[in-house]
């Protein structure tokens, strides 16, 4: 291989397993004219409006960095190319397999899982006009990856090395292939056609592959660069002007010049037919420059092996390094543009770093803040932004530069936690353990208001109409007139002498925030005080804003409140704010609030909190932004005055726990791209299918995993979701971020999973994406089975009734049978019965002599009860036979 990753520099070594990077090359012409105008034509004709690139006037520690390694999903640390595909996808080509990426997972495709690849160590990728995928290989020759399908090219269909370090398609169709050893390799209608040495070119290795608008092809070389043209070969080499002979990346830029990075000579620019050189001699900050890309406002950056990003713009350079950001690695093997104007930059050992414009701007210690913990703002009335840091001191913000005022410097603490400039254009300083202090004309004094202040917090500072001077410290509010000093406590009726904030109305009146009784007015020499009892949602009140329609608006550790006339009304997350805890209100110039919080910082439009409070509607929509956009931290400070500051260009500001965070509500980056949506996989009883465009599932399958995506990656975490099952769900499904849905006893049928999703500023794309499917039936849930189960259960029927007829038939046989038998019985019993003479009993048909009763009894259904004759009276009872027999 041509470089050692093994130590800290950059050193030649043998043998044909090499590390290179991604070639994302721009096509461009030389005619700067017709480039230019096709660029413009480009922007004119895109199907969708691309934002535009990293901001060039910000510095590079003024960007967002953040890095996926193995513990995000990453099979290797290690990346060689970055690619972004016209469908979206992130690719990148690592030494333990092909990897894409949707912003939130990893999907690695490796010879165990990917029919068709060859080896797991990819070095670089590429994508030509018909949408295909190449993917070389380390020893594993060329693949090409289309429609879900991998197809391999080796040695043996003709291509000149199984060792590929670049990639390049010609305006012909054909796709050149420079490889490590075996020249440079040409195919075309499925046939390979190979250059080496033996035609010209410097050098078998071949890092860097380019065609130029006049059907020429630039060649990289180990030793030179080639230009092939018409069968015919040109050398540039050092005896030309190059300052190094080994080529590692090539670039045509927007004006149609040519950029040449080298090994060791720095980046070479090709202009006119003469070469100029950027070295660290002038002004470059690595001279080994392994890849290129131009951005949209034709910035230039380029990625060094050990000097991280280097940023070229109108003859000026900047570094980007993982000492000043939070890069992964200052070994850069690749870099991408995205669609969305973010730097995806692939790292030697230290993963995959993403570098992107947030919506805030960010000061912190790598920009000179004296320390990262921020506690209160304020822009005085040169322009001149103060910030007080936490343990830091007082610093000092003007054209670009900090000054830093330490105790050394006569600031009575470091602690600095309110400031206020007066209309002297003295600046007062309130800290946490030196008191109070006045800042004029270059020097401090200290001021001491009553005996011990000093060792009391000073949290807010405010000049009233009048000219007094107000200070809210943890034992009371103070005004200072004249020098003289009065003190207002709960004793006179302020509501806590914990004084967190003070505000002042166009009356003239005094609103003054405390920590834990609510919220104080002072007018006319008397307090009165308002808390939860009066509608506040808390009795800590962070700070108060005053509108210009008198409406005060109050930031409390339970929500917001608003105050307009005698009505109170409280907004909390009930209502829809993103956070209860509230540290400062700053109004824009478009009728929005902006509240900070620890969670970050939000807005929300007066017009629909002034309707909620006036019953109009019963909740209000916010917009959230956190360190995806931008924030370096989403825990903004609060608890002292002021907490955040709107400056006079408009833009505010907000403290931090990792420095101050500026936002410009007049030009916020707006994310206009549609994000493609994709349906990835289905799981089906846990059986995973790969991107379907319709589906047939056996019979059986009730439980089904939907897997999507959608292709935004500068804040892929704010992507969301809605999705729908035409025939089972009657509207639409809310799946906030989640990209997976779920459905479980689907019965049989024809469906189609629809899914829609939206980017971090709220672009939907509508169409979506969807997959129609179908569900076999088992045998017993189809139409054949229903009716033979219908006429089965009419053949029961039927069966069931004849079955009951012969039942009832024969019972009435059987009845028939007993009454025969029956009134055969009583038919005996009216013939001649043999009776003794004597005791009268009956032989009945066994021979037996029974009495007559029993004999009747069991051959009839008569029976008897027993009674007395008269006769038989009046021989029995012949006492009593008158009185029971009377004559007749």
């Amino acid at each position: 291989m041509f470089w050692s990753h093994g130590s800290d520099r950059l050193a030649p070594t043998s043998g044909r397993r090499r590390r290179k990077r991604v070639h994302l090359l721009a096509q461009a012409p030389l005619d700067r004219s017709i480039l230019a105008g096709l660029i413009a034509m480009a922007g004119v004709l895109g199907c969708d409006a691309p934002l535009g690139a990293l901001d060039p006037d910000r510095l590079p520690t003024q960007y967002r960095v953040d890095t996926w390694q193995r513990e995000a999903g990453l099979p290797s640390n290690s990346i060689e190319s970055v690619v972004q595909t016209s469908d979206g996808y992130l690719w990148l080509a690592t030494h333990d397999g092909l990897v894409r990426f949707d912003g939130v997972r990893f999907t690695t495709f490796e010879r165990s899982n990917a029919p068709g690849l060859k080896s797991n160590f990819i070095v670089t990728l590429y994508e030509t006009s018909d949408k295909s995928l190449w993917i070389g290989t380390d020893g594993g020759g060329l693949t090409c990856y289309r429609d879900g399908r991998f197809k391999t090219y080796t040695v043996q269909e003709g291509l000149a090395s199984d060792y590929i370090l670049s990639l390049h398609d010609d305006s012909e169709g054909a796709l050149w292939i420079g490889t490590d050893g075996g020249g440079v390799s040409r195919l075309r209608d499925g046939t390979f056609t190979n250059f080496t040495t033996k035609d010209g070119l410097c050098h078998d290795v071949v890092y860097a592959v380019m065609e130029d608008p006049a059907g020429g092809v630039w060649i990289g070389t180990r030793t030179g660069l080639n230009r092939w043209h018409d069968g015919k070969i040109a050398t540039y080499t050092k005896r030309d002007g190059l300052t190094s002979n080994v080529i590692l990346s090539l670039l045509f830029d927007r004006r149609g010049d040519l950029w040449i990075g080298t090994y060791g000579g720095g980046v070479n620019c090709y202009r006119d037919g003469s070469f100029t050189a950027h070295t660290t001699r002038t002004d470059l900050c690595n001279d080994f420059i392994t890849d290129m890309v131009e951005d949209k406002d034709g910035n230039l950056w380029l990625g060094t092996f050990g000097g991280g990003l280097c940023r070229m713009r109108d003859g000026r350079v900047a570094g980007l390094t993982s000492d000043t950001t939070e890069l992964a690695s200052d070994v850069v093997f690749s870099v991408c543009e995205d669609r969305e104007g973010s730097l995806w930059v692939g790292t030697d050992g230290g993963g995959l770093s993403r570098v992107k414009d947030g919506k805030f701007l960010t000061y912190t210690t790598r920009e000179g803040l004296s320390g990262d913990v921020v506690q209160c703002i304020y822009e005085d009335s040169s322009g001149a932004v103060w910030l007080g840091a936490n343990g830091g001191g007082l610093n000092r913000f003007m054209n670009g530069v900090f000054t830093t005022f330490r105790e050394s410097s006569g600031l009575p603490h470091q602690m600095v936690m309110s400031i206020c400039e007066d209309r002297r254009r003295a600046l007062w300083v309130g800290t946490d353990g030196g008191g109070l202090a006045c800042f004029k004309d270059g020097r401090f004094t200290r001021y001491e208001l009553s005996e011990g202040l000093s060792q009391y917090g000073v949290f807010a500072i405010h000049e009233s109409r009048d000219g007094a001077i107000w200070i809210g410290t943890r034992v009371g509010l103070y005004r200072l007139k004249d020098g003289a000093a009065t003190r207002h406590t709960r004793k006179d009726g302020l509501g806590e002498d914990y004084v967190l904030c003070i505000s002042e109305d166009s009356i003239g009146a005094l609103w003054i925030g405390t920590y834990g009784a609510g919220l104080s007015r002072f007018s006319e020499g008397r307090f009165t005080t308002i808390g939860k009892a009066d509608g506040l949602p808390d009795q800590i009140v962070n700070a108060v804003h005053c509108d210009r329609d008198d409406t005060l608006w109050i930031a409390t550790r339970g929500g917001l409140a608003r105050l307009k006339g005698e009505k109170c009304t409280a907004y909390t997350m009930k209502e829809g704010l993103p956070a209860d805890f509230i540290h400062q209100i700053l109004e824009d110039d478009q009728g929005n609030l902006w509240m900070s919080g620890n969670r970050g910082v939000f807005r929300v439009a007066k017009h629909q909190l002034d309707d909620l409070a006036d019953g109009k509607t019963r909740g209000v929509s916010c917009v959230s932004y956190d360190t995806s956009d931008g924030m370096p931290s989403a825990e903004c400070r609060g608890g002292s005055q002021p907490a955040g500051w709107r400056a006079r260009d408009g833009r505010l500001w907000f403290p931090t726990t990792r420095g101050a965070v500026v936002i410009d509500p007049l030009n916020l980056k707006t994310n206009a791209l549609v994000p493609p949506v994709r349906i990835e996989t289905i799981l089906a009883q846990g059986r995973e299918i790969n991107a379907p465009a319709s589906h047939r599932f056996s019979a059986g399958t009730t439980n089904l995993e939907f897997h999507y995506t959608a292709l935004s990656l500068i804040a892929p975490e704010k992507v969301r979701f809605r999705y729908k099952l035409d025939g089972t769900d009657p509207d639409w499904t809310d799946a906030g971020t989640r990209r997976v849905a779920y459905y479980t006893y689907l019965p049989p049928g024809s469906y189609r999973f629809r899914v829609a999703a939206c980017n971090n500023d709220g672009i939907w794309n509508e169409a979506g994406a969807f997959v129609d499917f179908e569900i076999d039936p088992r045998f017993y849930q189809t139409y054949w089975f229903y009716g033979l189960c219908i006429l089965a259960c009419l053949l029961a029927a039927q069966s069931l009734h004849l079955y009951r007829v012969r039942q009832l038939k024969a019972r009435e046989q059987q009845l028939t049978a007993r009454v025969n038998e029956a009134m055969a019985k009583i038919k005996i019993l009216s013939g001649l019965l043999p009776i003794c003479a004597s005791c009268r009993r009956i032989r009945d048909d066994s021979g037996r002599w029974t009495q007559l009763e029993e004999y009747i009894r069991d051959h009839s259904q008569a029976d008897f009860s027993h009674g007395c004759c008269p006769d038989c009276g009046k021989k029995l009872y012949p006492d009593i036979y008158d009185k029971i027999w009377p004559a007749e």
